[in-house]
C-alpha cells in the first residue's frame, strides 16, 4: 500500500511539473511572437482545464494571434478561466464587454468583471471598474455590485455573466 501511494504521489508530481513546463514553454513562445508554438502548448492544457492556458487562449482569439480572430471563442475560453478566478481572464471579459468587441457594448457586464478582477488583484481593473460605474444608473450599479460580490464568493456560478444579454 505504501508503494502504491508513493507511486501515485510521484506520478502526480511529474504530471504537475509537465503541465507547468508546457505552460511556461507556451508563454515564452507567445512573448517572442511565436504564436503557433504558443497555441500548440496552450490548447491541450486549456482543454484539460488549465486556467492560465484558457485565459491565454482566450486572449489569442481576441487579438487574432496565431488563430483567426473570434470573439465568441475568446469569450468561451476566457469565461472558463474566469470562473476559476483567473484575474486576467476576468479583466479581459470586462474589456470585451466594455468596448463592445464582438458583442453589444455592456457597461453592466464590464463593471461586474472589472470588479471581480480588481478584487482578485488585477490593478488596472479597479480604474476600469470605476469608469464603468460612471456609465451605470445607481440602481444598475447596486445590482452589478451585488452580482460581483456573489461571484467573488462562488466564482464557478458566474459563467453566465460572460455572455451578453
Amino acid at each position: 500500500m505504501v508503494i502504491k501511494t508513493l507511486l501515485t504521489v510521484l506520478f502526480l508530481t511529474y504530471a504537475h511539473h509537465a503541465k507547468a513546463q508546457a505552460y511556461d514553454t507556451g508563454k515564452a513562445a507567445y512573448k517572442r511572437g511565436d504564436y503557433p508554438t504558443a497555441l500548440q502548448h496552450f490548447r491541450p492544457l486549456a482543454n484539460k482545464g488549465h486556467a492560465k492556458a484558457q485565459s491565454n487562449l482566450g486572449f489569442m482569439y481576441s487579438k487574432g494571434h496565431g488563430v483567426t480572430q473570434n470573439y465568441g471563442k475568446s469569450i468561451s475560453w476566457l469565461s472558463k478561466a474566469a470562473v476559476q478566478n483567473d484575474a486576467h481572464a476576468q479583466h479581459n471579459l470586462g474589456i470585451i464587454h466594455g468596448n463592445g468587441l464582438g458583442v453589444q457594448q455592456d457597461h453592466f457586464l464590464a463593471y461586474i468583471w472589472f470588479n471581480i478582477a480588481a478584487a482578485n488583484g488585477h490593478i488596472s481593473s479597479a480604474i476600469k471598474r470605476d469608469l464603468a460605474a460612471t456609465r451605470l444608473s445607481p440602481t444598475d450599479l447596486e445590482a452589478a455590485q451585488m452580482i460581483a460580490r456573489k461571484c467573488r464568493l462562488r466564482p464557478h456560478t458566474c459563467g453566465q455573466y460572460a455572455l451578453p444579454g
